[in-house]
């Protein structure tokens, strides 16, 4: 039996981490939190952009069909970047 992730869960982790690397650094995490509600619209933009909103919706209906364990590497992602999204309690 495998526990490695699949080449296609690397690169999911890899594109989101480059991505917030760009566009969630410390000093604009700051900046939304201290401006009022703790929700970047403009990162929540490009979450969208990559379908990761619909990460668990089945193909069929228009989503990703990912599982549970691929949200879990996003949330990973996200928490490292401290990135302010309610992906969790949207997507998952």
């Amino acid at each position: 039996m495998e526990f490695a992730l699949s080449e296609e869960q690397v690169l999911l982790q890899d594109t989101l981490s480059r991505m917030l690397e760009d566009q969630c650094q410390l000093d604009q995490v700051r900046a939304v939190l201290a401006e009022g509600p703790a929700q970047d619209d403009e990162l929540w933009r490009a979450l969208v952009t990559m379908g990761l909103t619909g990460l668990m919706i089945p193909e069929e209906y228009g989503g990703l069909g990912m599982t549970l364990l691929d949200a879990a590497l996003v949330q990973e992602q996200l928490g490292r970047h401290v990135a302010p999204v309610a992906f969790a309690s949207s997507v998952v």
